[in-house]
């Protein structure tokens, strides 16, 4: 094992098999999982943020995973102090642990550390909190397009809180979020070792096509249900995750479930595309090909014994 205190970072699109690696890496490391996926901290919704299955786990312990009410709200800040307090603890007695997730704001706040963001005037953010509910989501969107693209390529468009947290800090400051945000890696008691799992993009749009079906098949429908049968609204951040409006809508009547699905497999796939393009400014991947990243466990287990 190596002799500095390392984390295995394993990045890839949604769909891409990054949680599935993640276990058979931590099988023969003898290490555990940190789930960075902002969707996937939530309880109630294993189905519809794609968690991975208790059984598929293989007995590797995962954190960070299913353990807020979709009402708590939950930030990158919150999850990186979190979350350093959790690996310095685990390295008191262990010298590796893998963290996974399609998260890359989160992801990055944890391995690397990002400027705090200034405060916003409460009377923007409550003027923009009326724009929303007076002009909807649309025109917000729009004015995000126009004022900073990139932020727009990257953050989830139809999640209403990203959104109008840009346009605060965007309005606030007068230019692009990119000009506040990061700063080069705050210094960190441990080593990164970045893996990406990468697929043609058309069999990555086949493999999100297939696993929007599973996820119908295994009862997304009922699971969503349920939410709002807990009382839980429809408009609160965690239920606003990819696929999750047009579930509601197919349950109300809104949407016929055909056109619903194939929605959903569209949002996916645009959801992907972001997720790639943020990847892809990531410096120090290492890309596995996504047919067999299983293969390549041999060479990245020697790779950690030799750094």
């Amino acid at each position: 094992m190596p002799l500095q205190k390392t984390i295995l970072y394993i990045a890839g699109p949604t769909a891409s098999g990054k949680s599935a690696l993640a276990v058979e890496l931590a099988l023969r490391l003898n290490t555990a999982v940190i789930s960075a996926d902002s969707r996937q901290f939530y309880s109630g919704m294993a189905i519809g943020t794609g968690q991975i299955p208790v059984e598929e786990q293989k007995g590797v312990p995962h954190f960070f995973l299913d353990f807020l009410p979709p009402d708590t709200p939950y930030s990158a800040g919150q999850f990186e102090t979190e979350g350093l307090a959790f690996i310095a603890n685990w390295f008191k007695n262990n010298d590796l642990i893998i963290v996974t997730g399609g998260s890359g704001l989160y992801c990055r706040a944890l391995l690397y550390g990002f400027n705090p963001m200034p405060e916003v005037d409460p009377t923007l953010r409550a003027q923009l909190q009326s724009e929303l509910e007076q002009k909807g989501l649309e025109i917000l969107q729009a004015e995000l397009k126009a004022k900073d693209p990139e932020t727009w390529e990257e953050i989830d468009k139809q999640n209403p809180r990203r959104v109008t947290r840009a346009l605060e800090l965007i309005r606030q400051t007068g230019g692009p979020i990119k000009a506040l945000k990061f700063h080069p890696p705050a210094p960190r008691p441990f080593r990164v070792v970045t893996l990406g799992i990468e697929w043609e993009r058309e069999e990555l749009y086949q493999r999100i096509n297939q696993r929007v079906l599973h996820m119908l098949e295994k009862g997304w429908e009922t699971e969503a249900q349920t939410l709002l049968n807990r009382g839980y609204s429809p408009n609160l951040p965690a239920l606003r995750a990819v696929g999750y409006p047009e579930i509601f809508a197919i349950l109300s009547g809104e949407l016929n479930p055909k056109e619903g699905i194939s929605l959903i497999q569209q949002h996916t796939r645009n959801y992907a595309k972001r997720q790639m393009t943020w990847l892809r400014k990531e410096a120090g991947i290492q890309w596995l090909p996504g047919h067999a990243p299983a293969a390549f466990i041999e060479s990245v287990i020697s790779m950690l014994k030799d750094e």
